[in-house]
């Protein structure tokens, strides 16, 4: 969506992006699971869109530092913590 809106700038197709990022082995995919789910419903004083709190609660639950350029999630992550963000 960032691509179609025109925030981000591709060098490749999409598809072809995210299958040579995941062909390096230092990304893994991360299920939506159901306590990930439930912790994206209580994280304090975040913003309402339900990806940003998916990726968020995908990090804290895994105890990984989050990539992300969202100066939204950003901010929130400097506020608090438990989480570690970097972009």
């Amino acid at each position: 969506m960032l691509v179609d809106k025109g925030h981000v700038e591709m060098d490749r197709p999409l598809q072809a992006w995210a299958n040579d990022l995941l062909g390096t082995g230092r990304v893994e995919l991360a299920a939506l699971a159901a306590d990930v789910a439930v912790e994206s419903a209580q994280l304090p004083d975040f913003h309402g869109d339900p990806a940003d709190r998916f990726l968020v609660a995908t990090a804290l639950t895994l105890h990984v530092p989050l990539v992300a350029m969202d100066e939204k999630i950003r901010a929130w992550a400097k506020a608090h913590s438990a989480l570690t963000s970097t972009w």
